[in-house]
């Protein structure tokens, strides 16, 4: 390929203040855009495209909140975001070519990617929010609870490309909940050269999703989809000296699918409608020693092994 531009710019501004109410209080508002020309597409990553690309413009509100209670015994945080997005492929040349610098007219009459021309205009609507509540009565014992939620919905348009059929080929409206709760338990022992932190999480995810049918005469029936997965894991630290920290973990992490890995890109993959929480068993060992540390010279050494069942 003999190109392959891309632009990407984030504007941000924010506020925040520690002196009122609220130990931590904070708003923030950003501007995201980005440009990226395409490199083949669906089923034809051979091509020479040459004139597509995609396109993004997003702006987002973002909220924090902190506060404790009853002389730091109990802590508690909110943050939340809400972003509106609109996504553009864009994909009008009358020509296609090959890789050795010849041009041809589009099968499709319009488009290099696909199966014909596309200037979408996908709507892109998300909200995350993040709350936690800690309860450490003494420094011995300590509780967190945590949970995040995610709701995504994309709504396509794409009046081009519906142009050229009878039928829609911009695709349907698909919607994303996603949510995680968490509980994990802290305990440290020995003025805290021993600490264990036991943890247990619930992954789902609920996805609404209209299959893709490049040649469908008739609307597809939408599909609904649930996920479910427990997550659970250990991790102890020893502190034998103030140079020395050995650790240890097991674990079961999950991974829940991005939105775009849901509701594709649409360009070069699509929607995937049975997509549920990835999960892998891990063991972590650690190791660092820190000598001399607060002077000069001083050395750090940091070993660490990690093993991995998917």
């Amino acid at each position: 390929r003999d190109h392959d531009r891309y632009r990407s710019g984030t504007l941000m501004a924010s506020i925040s203040a520690s002196k009122c109410w609220f130990d931590q209080l904070g708003l923030s508002l950003g501007y995201d855009r980005s440009y990226d020309e395409l490199q083949g597409g669906l089923m034809n990553l051979q091509r020479n495209v040459q004139h597509a690309f995609t396109r993004s413009n997003a702006f987002s509100l973002g909220q924090q909140m902190a506060k404790s209670f009853l002389h730091g015994q109990w802590t508690t945080s909110l943050l939340t975001s809400v972003s509106y997005g609109v996504q553009n492929v864009v994909d009008t040349s009358h020509y296609r070519y090959n890789f050795i610098g010849e041009r041809f007219l589009s099968s499709a009459g319009q488009g290099e990617v696909g199966y014909g021309p596309k200037n979408s205009h996908d709507q892109l609507w998300e909200v995350r929010t993040q709350f936690r509540l800690g309860w450490q009565p003494v420094k011995e014992h300590g509780l967190m609870l945590n949970a995040l939620y995610r709701y995504a919905k994309r709504t396509p348009h794409d009046s081009l490309a519906d142009s050229q059929s009878k039928y829609t080929q911009s695709g349907y409206p698909a919607q994303l909940q996603a949510l995680v709760l968490g509980l994990a338990y802290r305990l440290n022992l020995f003025e805290e050269k021993l600490t264990n932190e036991l943890s247990a999480k619930l992954f789902s995810t609920s996805t609404k999703i209209y299959p893709v049918a490049l040649f469908a005469f008739t609307q597809p029936e939408l599909e609904s989809s649930l996920g479910m997965v427990f997550g659970y894991g250990n991790s102890t630290a020893y502190k034998p000296w103030s140079w020395l920290t050995l650790r240890l973990s097991a674990q079961k992490t999950v991974r829940i699918p991005s939105t775009e890995e849901f509701f594709g890109n649409g360009s070069t993959f699509l929607p995937s409608l049975r997509l549920k929480p990835e999960h892998s068993y891990n063991v972590n060992l650690g190791l660092n020693c820190f000598l001399n540390a607060g002077a000069y010279p001083n050395l750090m050494l940091d070993l660490n092994g990690y093993a991995m069942w998917v």
